[in-house]
């Protein structure tokens, strides 16, 4: 009514949220992430709703640092600031996104516990007052562009030139001083620390970029890595999923033990790739991941539960933790119900579950909602083969080869049914 605000305006008030709030709410919608829910509020915790894009991903370089269409919680949670527990987003931005922080009071972003350094600027950045190689935000968030957009890097690590030399990833010199190699910026950084900084930043990388490559000559330093609840987590999860192709057997144990991790997108990681081995000793474990304080963990335990025999899991020690997790898992699935991929996928799920109707029926929706997408096609034709029905499994496979005419499981699985 005319003259008379509300009481309650409905707005969310950051004032009253602890630090992990404010930032897992800022993070719905910074980050490369996938959903688990559509159900988040504001204070909610993010692994009950979201699934994070790590290292894993060929949009970051193996150093950590931003390649291609990245966010920024990602990077945030490898920074040493956020790690420690005593920064988050609001304390440099407003709730809407501005910074509190811009020109002159640049430095003041890193108050109060930088304080000795932001006083005696000078003297640890090595570059004139007043200059921009002066401000803290120059050296620790260095901004490079994607797409026309203009982004900083939120892991406000130093900058590692011997990572542009190593993997041509940016670093904060040289974005300055084009004019220059990343061979003169690392000279003058390791004449000016002469703590080795760059050597960890350096390790990790090298882990990560053998692991794209499945080099598995260092398997045993990636697995000593997961296997170190101190190591860097977002780290740990991407050589976890990276990880997937490599088949030799020791890993297993290291992923078993990774369920107990600390962090709980770990401990997801963990439980997803174990669907890989389907062992007693490795069902226990997803057992015990499937009662986990997380959702995102249940759902990523009940994913590789669902590969197990219908015998254990309707076992009366089973069945009670099962069942709530597949139903959150049949619920995440399905988060999206009009992209073709949500059906797809729980028709995978129903597909390992035994449940051929329901699989053969999820197959169909996600054709009629993409006519072009040929694995929804491969794998219904493969279940009618299996059933029997050869003519329906070849006319399907022949209408993927319509759209597809080169694509090898279409000829493969084409060829086997003729």
């Amino acid at each position: 009514p005319t003259n008379a605000p509300p009481k309650d305006l409905r707005l969310i008030s950051m004032t009253t949220m602890g630090l992990r709030q404010r930032d897992e709410t800022c993070a719905t919608c910074h980050a490369k992430m996938r959903p688990v829910t559509t159900t988040f509020m504001p204070g909610d915790r993010f692994f009950d709703h979201f699934d994070l894009v790590a290292f894993e991903n060929q949009d970051f370089y193996p150093d950590g640092r931003d390649l291609g269409e990245n966010y920024t919680y990602t990077s945030w949670l490898t920074g040493p600031c956020a790690q420690a527990g005593k920064l988050d987003c609001v304390h440099c931005h407003t709730s809407s996104g501005r910074t509190r922080f811009a020109g002159e009071k640049t430095n003041e972003s890193c108050l109060p516990c930088h304080q000795a350094r932001v006083e005696k600027a000078t003297e640890h950045t090595h570059h004139k007052a007043g200059s921009k190689g002066n401000q803290c935000v120059s050296c620790h968030m260095p901004m490079t562009t994607f797409a026309r957009m203009q982004r900083s890097d939120h892991s406000m690590r130093p900058p590692t030139p011997a990572a542009t030399l190593a993997y041509k990833s940016p670093n904060a010199c040289n974005l300055c001083h084009v004019n220059k190699d990343a061979g003169w910026a690392d000279g003058h950084v390791r004449k000016w620390r002469t703590r080795d900084y760059q050597a960890p930043v350096l390790y990790r990388a090298g882990l990560i970029d053998a692991a794209r490559k499945r080099n598995w000559s260092r398997l045993d330093d990636m697995l000593a890595f997961i296997g170190d609840a101190k190591s860097d987590p977002i780290f740990a999860v991407s050589l976890i999923r990276l990880l997937e192709p490599c088949d030799a057997p020791r890993k297993w144990p290291v992923l078993r033990q990774a369920l107990t991790h600390p962090h709980p997108l770990v401990r997801s990681a963990a439980a997803h790739l174990l669907s890989g081995d389907v062992s007693q000793e490795t069902f226990s474990a997803l057992l015990a991941a499937a009662k986990d304080e997380y959702r995102l963990v249940r759902v990523s335990a009940a994913t590789s539960l669902a590969r197990y025999p219908p015998t254990l899991l309707e076992s009366s020690l089973a069945r009670p933790v099962c069942d709530p997790a597949f139903t959150e898992l049949e619920n995440s699935l399905l988060c999206f119900p009009d992209a073709w991929s949500a059906h797809y996928n729980i028709g995978n799920y129903y597909e390992e579950r035994g449940w051929s109707a329901k699989a053969l029926a999820s197959y169909g929706q996600a054709m009629r909602l993409r006519a072009d997408m040929i694995p929804p096609m491969v794998n219904a034709a493969m279940m009618q083969a299996r059933q029997g029905d050869l003519d329906s499994a070849v006319q399907l496979l022949k209408k993927a080869e319509s759209v597809e005419p080169k694509h090898a499981a279409v000829n493969l699985n084409l060829g086997m049914a003729l």
